[in-house]
């Protein structure tokens, strides 16, 4: 109970630390799909998260899953140009048993593009899917990435980004129950 109680008190304490920074509150783009991406949100800026994962598939019992919904907020909180952090957190549910710890934590630190020299990359690191329940949700993936804009004259073919991940060796593991918590994230 005194856990649940903390992981409440958390989450008040970040909206409303967020909501006090910012006379706005919008959405940018922090994430590529479900790997965690360069960008982090400036200060004071609030970015509600809200998705729904649908099965298309029945299981090989002819179930279909449950649907995943994951429901957050993250906010900047460093009120610097060159040097950004984001706190934020997710509710995830319709993950059977772990529904009983719904609530995950992130952080990264960034550093935009172009901060210190023309061609300079973006680069951030991080940890997301910091889970309560030990050796259940605590994921704990910690990741570095690096991230350029291309561009030719005014004509942009888009953002390239590389970078790598570890996390809990315990529950991140492929179908066979074999360790697959480590690799390389790449997006364009």
């Amino acid at each position: 109970m005194r856990v649940r109680k903390k992981v409440l008190l958390a989450c008040v304490m970040t909206l409303m630390g967020g909501m006090s920074l910012s006379d706005y509150s919008y959405s940018t783009p922090s994430t590529h799909i479900w790997a965690p991406s360069t960008d982090v949100q400036k200060y004071g800026v609030m970015h509600v998260t809200s998705d729904a994962y649908f099965a298309s598939e029945r299981d090989s019992l002819g179930n279909r899953p449950d649907t995943v919904t994951n429901v957050g907020l993250t906010t900047g909180v460093l009120p610097f140009e060159r040097f950004n952090m984001e706190l934020g957190f997710d509710h995830k549910s319709g993950l059977g048993d772990l529904d009983d710890y719904p609530m995950y934590f992130n952080v990264k630190l960034g550093v935009p593009e172009d901060s210190f020299c023309k061609f300079f990359p973006a680069l951030a690191v991080g940890i997301y899917d910091v889970g309560t329940e030990r050796n259940k949700t605590n994921n704990d993936v910690f990741y570095g990435k690096v991230a350029k804009t291309i561009s030719i004259n005014d004509f942009s073919l888009g953002k390239l980004s590389a970078g790598y991940f570890r996390g809990n060796s315990k529950l991140l593991l492929n179908g066979n129950g074999e360790k697959d918590n480590d690799g390389v994230f790449a997006a364009w």
